[in-house]
């Protein structure tokens, strides 16, 4: 268990994802559960207040980023290679159940070459972003925060931190390209912009003297070749807005915790009503 706030490169990922925190800490990955669905909801994917919630496994798509994480940062689950073409045959699908049972990277062979070429793309951009300076890699930082239901621990882990330019960046490989207006819905869908607003505050509370200069960074590289790579930055009005919905889950996790209740959806009766599109293709019919 930590005691103090910081930075902690030596923890590995299984540490971190088991919550070390005096108390459950709150994630990013929860911050959008928690305000759109209800604190029960969230309690339900935290690790120590449901210990025995089933394991998120992933899928083909998840497995090839996992894979371009481990090649390009050196840290995180080892590769299992699958040396078949697709997982159609049971001997296949065998040999991917074996791998995730023993908490290994499965990866069918092609794949392993796709993930090869794009980790070295991933690589010599992130020593582009930081001009060649010095960087460490899935480093584990926890904070507290001040709210009105007392203090609580946040967490977060940078997959790559420089020191010296107070830099943290995010590589996401994903299928769409690495556009503004194509990743701009992609932060929307997954909470992108959480992630950027949480750890930045992370960042600042950590480095006070430095909170000006303090960058938080998504590096995306296509999962389609000729593989491009293009860093992002989250715009002033995007950032306003994923500030609002951090507070209040900030305030929303003390309170729950404070009362140790986690309250699912209200049981009043909530008015609905069907979609505009929906109204007006009735209409015109």
């Amino acid at each position: 268990m930590i005691k103090a706030p910081g930075f902690y490169p030596n923890m590995d990922a299984e540490e971190y994802f088991a919550d070390p925190c005096e108390w459950p800490s709150l994630r990013q990955s929860l911050i959008p559960t928690l305000v759109t669905r209800s604190p029960y909801h969230a309690a339900w994917m935290h690790p120590r207040t449901n210990p025995y919630g089933p394991p998120d496994q992933g899928d083909k798509a998840r497995w090839l980023g996992s894979a371009v994480h481990r090649l390009a940062l050196g840290r995180g689950r080892d590769i299992s290679l699958i040396r078949y073409p697709d997982y159609t045959s049971s001997s296949a699908r065998e040999a991917r159940d074996l791998a995730l049972a023993n908490n290994r990277i499965p990866v069918l062979e092609r794949d392993h070459v796709k993930a090869r070429d794009m980790a070295k793309i991933v690589k010599d951009a992130i020593a582009e972003a930081l001009g060649g300076a010095p960087y460490v890699t899935e480093v584990p930082f926890f904070w507290q925060e001040e709210t009105q239901h007392g203090p609580i621990w946040c967490a977060g882990m940078l997959d790559v931190w420089c020191e010296a330019l107070s830099t943290g960046l995010d590589v996401k490989a994903l299928r769409t390209p690495a556009t503004a207006q194509a990743f701009g819905r992609v932060i929307a869908d997954n909470g992108y912009d959480i992630q950027d607003v949480f750890y930045s505050r992370g960042l600042q509370q950590l480095l006070p003297d430095r909170r000006d200069q303090v960058k938080f960074r998504d590096l995306v590289v296509e999962t389609t070749a000729p593989h491009g790579v293009r860093p992002f930055e989250l715009d002033a009005a995007s950032r306003h807005i994923a500030e609002r919905q951090c507070a209040q889950a900030m305030e929303l996790w003390a309170k729950c915790l404070a009362e140790r209740t986690w309250p699912s959806y209200p049981r009043e009766p909530c008015v609905v009503s069907t979609p505009i599109y929906y109204q007006n293709q009735v209409i015109a019919r």
